[in-house]
């Protein structure tokens, strides 16, 4: 499906099954009881496709549905989730703007170089095993990136939280691994980081702006640590530590 825009319709302004194709598609203004921009099934390949003001997610696996590809698409002022990603999905260069969240991800997925700015909620939830590579999160009404205790060993590289209305890094979980990653200018701290057996790593990464380190109770990290500004945490005792 290429060059098609869907409009002020009742409902969905997309729906496909497994191994769809869409390029350059415009899912807009649609609403009803359940509705959204775009549902689609299993391995599914989306580019440069635009979700916008939309009742409901505006691009959404199915349930179970995995391993669906989004490259370079937008999603912007949907009611719910921007981009709501099933099992094992790959995001590249999308944007999630003023959305109710920015980017929900199963299990496996994995995320490159995608911006979630000022969703009124998470930028980036995550869960078990989830991958992000220099994603950044921006002006969220809560948390940039969070991942809860039911998770486990996400993933983060080179991402970026700045100006949050609460925790840049809010990752309450075991075995989380966070390299080369900034907090700036958020309202909370900048990395909040709990893990329940102790087991999870964080390193290599900036705090600027008066924001801090925190680690949660019942965690072996547990401070504030280190407050700096405009500075590298180059001396914090628990960089490149395993804990």
């Amino acid at each position: 499906i290429e060059r098609c825009t869907s409009r002020g319709n009742v409902g969905f302004g997309f729906v496909a099954g497994d191994g769809a194709v869409f390029n350059r598609c415009v899912a807009a203004d649609n609403s009803g009881e359940i509705s959204g921009g775009f549902e689609f099934g299993a391995a599914c390949s989306l580019t440069a496709c635009i979700a916008r003001n939309n009742t409901g997610n505006g691009f959404s696996s199915v349930f179970q549905a995995a391993g669906s590809t989004l490259d370079t698409c937008t999603a912007s002022g949907n009611s719910s989730i921007g981009f709501r990603a099933e099992d094992d999905s790959t995001l590249k260069g999308c944007l999630a703007t003023g959305n109710g969240f920015g980017f929900a991800l199963a299990p496996g997925s994995r995320a490159s170089d995608c911006t979630a700015s000022s969703n009124s909620s998470d930028g980036f939830a995550l869960t078990s095993h989830t991958v992000l590579s220099g994603c950044v999160a921006r002006s969220n009404g809560r948390y940039g990136f969070t991942a809860n205790a039911l998770q486990s060993a996400p993933t983060l590289k080179g991402c970026v939280a700045s100006l949050n209305e609460d925790h840049g890094f809010f990752i309450d979980c075991d075995g989380f691994d966070i390299s080369d990653c900034t907090a700036s200018g958020n309202i909370g701290n900048g990395f909040r980081i709990g893990s329940l057996t102790g087991r999870g790593r964080l390193y290599s990464c900036h705090v600027f702006d008066d924001n801090y380190i925190l680690g949660n109770p019942g965690s072996n990290f547990y401070g504030p640590v280190e407050q700096v500004s405009n500075a590298l945490l180059g001396n914090n005792p628990y960089v490149n530590t395993l804990w």
